[in-house]
């Protein structure tokens, strides 16, 4: 089974992604991002490298080794536009 995570993508979304992993999936739960990868394109608002770090350690808590490659943006939800997952 996949859950899907979609949240602000700066620090407070990727915490809660790895508070969401950490506590409320079982183990058969496996927790990915949804449009949480959007500013590899380049979009979003600069912040310090510092808080990328932050953004990426939590991503990582999280279990989402794949984002060590996160800019130094950050982008709110409701900038997003929405995109279901597939239920397949």
């Amino acid at each position: 089974m996949v859950f899907h995570h979609w949240g602000d993508i700066d620090v407070g979304g990727f915490r809660i992604a790895a508070r969401l992993q950490e506590i409320a999936m079982p183990a058969s739960v496996s927790l990915q991002p949804w449009l949480m990868d959007i500013t590899l394109d380049g979009r979003g608002n600069e912040v310090k490298d510092s808080t990328r770090d932050a953004m990426r350690a939590a991503a990582i808590r999280a279990g989402w080794s794949t984002f060590d490659r996160l800019p130094a943006l950050t982008l709110e939800q409701e900038r997003v536009g929405v995109i279901l997952p597939s239920l397949i």
